[in-house]
């Protein structure tokens, strides 16, 4: 048996409903995904659902024996597993998931980041199972927490992703053969636009009252940090509505903080996520960044000047100093004298 199908074993093979477990081989899954999160093996673990997807081995009972244990003391790993699995198993009815992302989104600090942005991640992999009125609110609550900025910067690109995505399904982008038309990239557009554009207009408004009258405070620190997190989201699907007085506005963030001496954890996130954003900038533009970010050079006090080099010893006086100082007897003398070429003609007698 491979290591992968011992996983299996181990883990789904042990895998019961909630009211029906007892014994300790019902607890070994939730110790294997709790200490998979501990080591930060969950990627390892997401590519070995794939393979056993590939298999056959999933199936739709394994989703309901999961959806038992929300809200109970293994929440946390339940969401963290159906978001692994959801990815290559679609969830017939993610009704429950919506009422869960309802109850929690506004109070994250009850179940936590994590498994927080394991329930989007679920919600992302399902919204084309919700009925359109569902994914409209979905959307709706989604756009509206971004453009309050209230999201953590940990759960903004997933909501970015599924407002997206919603987009995608509402400008027809489910049916066959319609991705790739001139008139559903219109319509899909015309969707991002309709709710991306605000928020980069507020976000361009904000920053530049921020920088012109900056107030220092870790709250307006806090919302600086989501809202150019935002931007680099937005950047990506709306590229056209970044323009040069955003650009310069980012420009002048990590210009400010290089002079200071190094980045804020401001502009190494910015750097992170929104400078391959910018790609779309002229050459000039882009070398300007490159220059700004680049570290400040020393002060020009005057350096000790390295030593000369040594002049170069002819072969005589290399000779002389290395018989001097070696403890052998000379074998070939260093006065040597090389016969010269005779300058006679070939052809003269001696």
């Amino acid at each position: 048996m491979c290591p992968l199908q011992e996983v299996w074993e181990l883990l789904f093979a042990n895998l019961v409903p909630y009211s029906v477990a007892r014994t300790d081989e019902h607890l070994l899954p939730w110790k294997i995904l709790q200490h998979a999160t501990e080591q930060k093996m969950t990627k390892y673990l997401s590519r070995a659902c794939g393979t056993w997807a590939k298999d056959g081995l999933l199936k739709p009972s394994i989703l309901k024996v999961l959806k038992s244990y929300v809200g109970t003391g293994n929440n946390d790993h339940a969401w963290l597993l159906l978001s692994l699995v959801t990815v290559y198993l679609p969830l017939q009815d993610p009704h429950f998931v919506m009422d869960y992302f309802k109850g929690t989104i506004h109070t994250p600090q009850g179940v936590g980041l994590y498994t927080l942005l394991q329930v989007l991640r679920v919600l992302f992999a399902s919204v084309a199972r919700l009925s359109q009125e569902e994914r409209h609110l979905l959307q709706s609550d989604l756009v509206l927490l971004i453009r309050r900025f209230a999201l953590p910067p940990e759960l903004i690109p997933t909501a970015v992703d599924i407002a997206t995505v919603v987009s995608d399904l509402e400008a027809g982008g489910g049916g066959e053969g319609i991705r790739g038309t001139d008139a559903y990239a219109k319509r899909y557009q015309s969707k991002l636009d309709g709710w991306a554009a605000e928020i980069v207009e507020t976000i361009d408004d904000e920053l530049s009252s921020k920088i012109l009258n900056p107030a220092g405070d870790e709250v307006e620190n806090l919302r600086m940090m989501r809202q150019i997190f935002t931007l680099g989201e937005l950047a990506q699907i709306c590229p056209h509505r970044i323009n040069k007085r955003l650009f310069l506005l980012m420009q002048s963030i990590i210009f400010q903080q290089v002079v200071r001496g190094g980045l804020s954890s401001i502009e190494i996130m910015w750097k992170k996520n929104l400078s391959y954003t910018f790609t779309h900038l002229p050459l000039r533009e882009r070398n300007i960044v490159a220059a700004a970010t680049r570290p400040p050079s020393r002060s020009r006090a005057a350096k000790p000047r390295a030593p000369s080099p040594r002049p170069a010893l002819s072969r005589r006086q290399h000779d002389s100093r290395r018989s001097a100082s070696s403890p052998w007897p000379r074998c070939v003398s260093s006065t040597r004298t090389w016969p010269r070429k005779s300058s006679r003609p070939s052809g003269a007698s001696s």
